[in-house]
């Protein structure tokens, strides 16, 4: 029964993240002079509508998610991990240039997955190695770490 209850809160606080998600946006979209209501009608009926919106809506989250999912295990094994989108962008834009090549049908997904990954993995790599060059010593930021250098710098600040 824990399970459960756990299992429901879990997914009530994603559906309120959602739900203040749209808010923000609406009083954003209301600032900028547009119709929240209608973005929104428009956004929906264009994403699930017909095969072909809902497809695009899932080719467009799909990095997105992929990126979330990085941070979410970082958070789980209690790490902060920053710095994702750098290495998504530098691995989408490596397999559209991989893409330019023609290959067979059946390599051409492979080595454009391989090429991205490796440029994803150079990305999120570059900077440690440059550190280590250096002879600098580099470690994950754990919460409490994070929570410690965010009272510094918030302390810091009130000071000046």
């Amino acid at each position: 029964m824990r399970r459960f209850y756990a299992a429901l809160r879990s997914i009530s606080e994603s559906v309120l993240a959602a739900i203040v998600g749209f808010i923000v946006a609406g009083l954003i979209l209301k600032a900028w002079g547009y119709s929240p209501i209608s973005a929104y009608i428009s956004l929906f009926k264009a994403s699930f509508t017909d095969l072909y919106g809902f497809s695009g809506a899932l080719a467009n989250a799909t990095p997105l998610i992929l990126t979330a999912l990085t941070f979410a295990m970082a958070a789980r094994a209690g790490l902060f991990n920053i710095g994702a989108e750098g290495p998504m962008y530098l691995g989408a834009l490596a397999a559209g240039a991989a893409s330019r090549y023609r290959l067979r049908p059946g390599i051409h997904l492979r080595v454009a997955v391989v090429v991205a990954g490796a440029a994803g993995a150079l990305a999120r790599n570059v900077f440690f190695l440059v550190g280590a060059g250096r002879g600098e010593r580099f470690t994950d930021i754990s919460r409490a770490t994070y929570d410690d250098v965010v009272a510094r710098v918030t302390r810091a600040a009130r000071d000046e």
